[in-house]
């Protein structure tokens, strides 16, 4: 398809002559044509959230020496749009108060009729997040947690592996076993957290700050651990919040063109997206990570294809076999597939 039959059969084609729709998709496609940047690529910030901002004052007080950046911190916790949720509620009044709560906020509204293979991993990530903060203690029960079901199944790709760990080691050390914790795990934690090439490991704020939490128990010297805790305030936004994802660069710009921008610019994203696109096919959330994710490649696969199928011909058939590679008949494709040797989780 050439770029100037884009308006009338591609992204941001028009679906009807209703009143104020043309007016509206025009302002549409300004405001995502001003926002793409001279490499192609959609640079836009992802929304500060309370899980990343409480976990990072939390390490920055067990550090010491950061006050100014603790108190902005704390002031973004303090916002009405921090405690949205009974989940960040009690995440920011445990660190900001020191209060605890006797109330299932996890099962009672997270995990709230979540049926999926991943619902007993993700019930003791919230679970120790909570026990993080002070919100509610360390318990035994928290590595088998007595109100999730055992499934099975699981990706075990290299974040879950150093989320567990992380997991382990806090947990360990929370309960005052940390005897429990090998030499070999300690090592492996601390290869896991040098790998990636994203000054936020893997641009996975949470997955980032829980390793600096667990190294912090361990080897508060570790020079990993000064790098890494600064790397997070430098991707803080405006609110003085901490995103979840430092950079969906590659997220943003297949959809933004799929959106209907400038037909000019159309080909200046593609390029960009033919340029992220990762060894196995697919395409990650953000640049300098190493996993891909099905539903950045969907979008970015899409765009694509809208735009010139002919041009990226090559682009698209390395995304068809990532596609495949990815499709299990009996679940569907995975969120994310491994391009590292998988461990169990």
């Amino acid at each position: 398809m050439a770029v100037n039959a884009i308006e009338t059969a591609g992204p941001g084609a028009d679906s009807g002559g209703q009143p104020g729709l043309a007016a509206a998709r025009d302002q549409v496609r300004q405001n995502l044509s001003a926002s793409v940047g001279e490499d192609g690529a959609v640079r836009s910030p992802c929304a500060s959230r309370t899980l990343e901002t409480a976990l990072l004052l939390v390490l920055l007080r067990r550090r010491g020496g950061h006050r100014a950046r603790e108190e902005e911190l704390a002031a973004f916790l303090a916002t009405p749009g921090a405690q949205a949720g009974g989940f960040d509620t009690a995440l920011a009044l445990a660190v900001l108060h020191g209060r605890s709560i006797g109330t299932d906020v996890v099962g009672g509204e997270l995990l709230a009729g979540f049926d999926h293979f991943s619902l007993t991993r993700k019930r003791l990530l919230f679970d120790v997040h909570l026990a993080v903060t002070g919100a509610v203690p360390f318990e035994e029960s928290i590595l088998r947690p007595v109100r999730t079901k055992s499934r099975s199944g699981d990706n075990t790709v290299t974040w879950i592996e150093m989320i567990m760990l992380s997991v382990r080691v806090l947990v360990a050390h929370g309960l005052g076993m940390a005897a429990q914790i090998t030499d070999r795990e300690r090592e492996r934690l601390l290869e896991l957290l040098g790998s990636s090439r994203a000054p936020v490991w893997e641009n996975y704020t949470a997955a980032h700050l829980l390793a600096l939490l667990a190294v912090q128990e361990f080897a508060p010297a570790h020079p990993l651990l000064e790098a890494g805790v600064g790397a997070v305030p430098a991707c803080r936004n405006s609110d003085g919040g901490v995103p979840p994802m430092p950079n969906l660069d590659v997220f943003s710009t297949g959809p933004a063109a799929l959106a209907g921008v400038e037909p000019a610019l159309l080909h200046r994203m593609c390029d960009y997206l033919t340029g992220q696109q990762m060894p196995d096919g697919g395409w990650a959330f953000g640049e300098s990570m190493r996993h891909s994710d099905v539903d950045a490649s969907s979008y970015a696969a899409a765009c694509l294809a809208a735009v010139d199928p002919e041009r990226y011909r090559e682009a698209l058939l390395r995304a068809g076999r990532y596609f495949r590679a990815s499709w299990a008949p009996t679940a569907g494709s995975p969120p994310t597939c491994p391009v590292t040797r998988r461990r169990p989780a």
